[in-house]
């Protein structure tokens, strides 16, 4: 290595290592201090990729996604069912979304909510025909409570016999967090049945936005 460096340049270097009190151990003794620099630098790079390993199996960002999962799957945690009564027996049949139905047909609506008595949910549940005409279901009375049964499926007081009206039966179940203004969401579906009037096919995503803030369910019979 002596080759390297001309004899001005070593006593220059020597120099300034006594200079700043560093101890030095002659240009032959360099050939050990790559050593000693490679086992820091291995040290550090085992440090470096060890340590996101450590964090990404910190158990607590595994509870925290656990949460965030089970926040999701309660977001979709209402369902309105139909029921067709039928003549020769006298029960009800479950309908399928987009069901033929007649004028006479007599249906029962029935809902459904996630969750126990300490998660409260609150409904209104009405219906839009083919004349635009928007009735109500749930609750029975403008003077009633909205809160909703959570747990099981809950049928209405109430089955429901279909007039004349022509092309469609919708139902809509609006759901929210807190007791719902009826008067509001009555306004809101006579608001909503004038642009289903127009078109009856996108029923569903003009109720999502009408009712924007709350949860929505819908059910769309067909009229023969």
């Amino acid at each position: 290595m002596e080759k390297f460096f001309p004899a001005e340049q070593k006593e220059s270097i020597n120099s300034s290592l006594q200079r700043m009190n560093i101890p030095h151990f002659g240009f032959r003794g360099l050939r050990k201090v790559p050593a000693l620099v490679w086992s820091i630098c291995a040290a550090a790079l085992v440090i470096v990729v060890a340590l996101p390993l450590i964090i990404l199996k910190n158990p607590r960002q595994a509870e925290f996604g656990d949460r965030i999962k089970g926040v999701s799957a309660e977001n979709n945690s209402i369902e309105l069912s139909v029921y067709i009564k039928e003549k020769s027996s006298g029960e009800g049949v479950k309908l399928t979304n987009q069901a033929n139905v007649h004028e006479g047909n007599t249906v029962q609506l029935a809902y459904q909510v996630s969750g126990g008595a300490s998660a409260e949910k609150y409904g209104v549940i009405f219906s839009i025909d083919g004349r635009s005409s928007v009735t109500m279901h749930f609750p029975y009375a403008a003077w009633q409570s909205t809160l909703l049964v959570s747990g099981k499926p809950v049928p209405l007081d109430e089955a429901y016999t279909l007039d004349d009206a022509p092309n469609y039966e919708i139902f809509f179940f609006v759901t929210g967090e807190k007791p719902l203004d009826i008067d509001k969401v009555m306004d809101t579906a006579k608001q909503l049945a004038l642009r289903i009037e127009k078109n009856p096919d996108s029923a569903e995503s003009y109720g999502i936005a009408a009712f924007n803030k709350n949860e929505l369910a819908v059910f769309t019979l067909i009229k023969e």
